[in-house]
This record gives C-alpha cells, structure tokens and sequence, in this order.
C-alpha cells in the first residue's frame, strides 16, 4: 500500500518540481524596481533574448492572461502562464510588486494572482532601458 501512494505522489511532486522551475526562470530573468509596474502592451525580454513576458489572449479570446515563452519560436508556445484559472477581461491588467516585495498580478486594484516568493536584488533594472 506505501508503494501505491508513493506513486500517486510523483504526478503530483511532477507538476509542483516543474512549476518551481518556470517560476525560478521567471525571477532570475527579469530585474524589476519594486515602485514598477509592467501593464498590458510592454513586453519584456530575458537579458539573453530567450525568453518572453508578456499579456497575452489566446486566439480570438478577449481574455487576458500574463505567460512567459521562447523569444525566438515563430509559434507562441507558452511556457508558463500566471492566471490560468482567473483569465482577466480587459486591457486593465499590471504585473506589479507588493509592499513585501511579491509579484502580484492586478486588474485595476484587485489582485487576480500572486505568489509569496520574495524577490532579493541588489539592483534594479528599468524593464524599457531608460533610467
């Protein structure tokens, strides 16, 4: 019987390992200020040009949603997407930073995701290259 719920874990322990990385990719990849805000239009490239951040609607959906994929792919294949479960509906959406430091994704003022993972930087990088 430990064996069968051992094996029932690994799908499970699958899914969490290979967010972790998405999510760990994510944060290594892009240097934000804490007081900056990326709203729906900008996009934002890995410092390698590998991968993309950016809002996005899937086909001809009027639902947002915020992913990461391959910069240079023709074919939008999308490697994470923060709100799969919680699509906004408009262009009102912001990726920005809370008083603690982690990233939430918002539609107007209410918070559609977030995570708790705090972010530590020793600098800050102006995501359209000016200072």
């Amino acid at each position: 019987m430990n064996r069968t719920i051992s094996l029932s874990i690994f799908p499970f322990m699958f899914i969490v390992v290979g967010y972790m990385l998405v999510a760990s990719k994510f944060l290594q990849l892009y240097i934000l200020n804490v007081s900056q805000s990326i709203s729906d239009g900008k996009t934002l490239v890995s410092n390698r040009g590998v991968f993309e951040h950016n809002f996005f609607s899937p086909g001809n959906s009027k639902n947002h949603y915020l992913g990461i994929w391959y910069e240079n792919i023709p074919t939008d294949r999308v490697l994470w997407v923060a709100n799969r479960a919680n699509s906004i509906n408009d262009s009102s959406d912001y990726l920005t930073f809370n008083s603690r430091g982690n990233p939430e994704l918002r539609q107007h003022d209410t918070v559609v995701w977030y995570t708790n993972i705090t972010i530590y930087h020793s600098g800050a990088q102006n995501p359209d290259g000016t200072s």
